[in-house]
């Protein structure tokens, strides 16, 4: 239930009944008060109205409640979204983002390594686990070079468990998790594109900035 509370100053609103306990401590305030009781306040309930649609380069916003027919009643306004919400419309959009990459990369990559191990999700959590599998691509790589592409090479997944894969099989892993890497920001990239193309509000709601990313 929503209130407000009118005094000599205007109409306050939203009212929350919490403030009416810290206003008046030494009162004895049931847990849901009656609406009759809280007249004594100054406190009325307001009812609820539909909340209208806004048109393209619109926002509607809430607005002090009208006293329509004996009761205060929610009221609604509708204006233009100034330039400088939007920006800050486009900046929130861009954040989110940069948000939902930060996230799928933390959630790792996942590569099926075959039957005898199946699919197993590594870390990409920050540059150290980027240079680690670098280091264990070059590694593979030089060891196929030498002719030694069937030994086998210790990989640790994100669940902390260790297997032995060949080196070939590495080394096709870790190409893959490049590949992954790079669509990632092909992704992000053309996020940031449409953001930056939007020109107005309603293109800018229109992008899924959650959709889309490589799994």
């Amino acid at each position: 239930m929503a209130y407000v509370r009118i005094t000599e100053g205007g109409a306050d609103y939203p009212f929350d009944l919490t403030r009416l306990r810290q206003m008046y401590p030494g009162v004895s305030f049931p847990a849901v008060p009656a609406d009759a009781a809280l007249l004594d306040f100054g406190i009325y309930p307001v009812t609820g109205s539909p909340r209208p649609d806004a048109a393209p380069g619109e926002r509607v916003e809430e607005i002090a409640p009208a006293f329509i027919a004996g009761t205060w009643t929610q009221q609604w306004a509708v204006r233009a979204i100034t330039a400088a919400e939007f920006e800050e419309a486009r900046a929130a959009a861009r954040d989110r983002v940069r948000e939902q990459f930060a996230a799928v990369t933390r959630a790792g990559f996942a590569y099926d390594f075959g039957v005898a191990i199946g699919t197993r999700r590594l870390d990409m959590r920050n540059a150290d686990d980027k240079g680690n599998w670098t280091l264990l691509l070059l590694k593979c790589q030089g060891m196929i070079a030498a002719g030694a592409g069937a030994a086998t090479v210790q990989i640790r997944a994100q669940d902390n468990s260790t297997f032995e894969v060949s080196a070939a099989d590495a080394a096709t892993a870790m190409q893959a998790m490049l590949g992954w890497g790079g669509d990632i920001y092909t992704r992000k990239w053309a996020l940031d594109d449409e953001i930056a193309g939007a020109s107005s509000s309603d293109e800018l709601a229109a992008i899924d900035v959650a959709a889309g990313w490589p799994g």
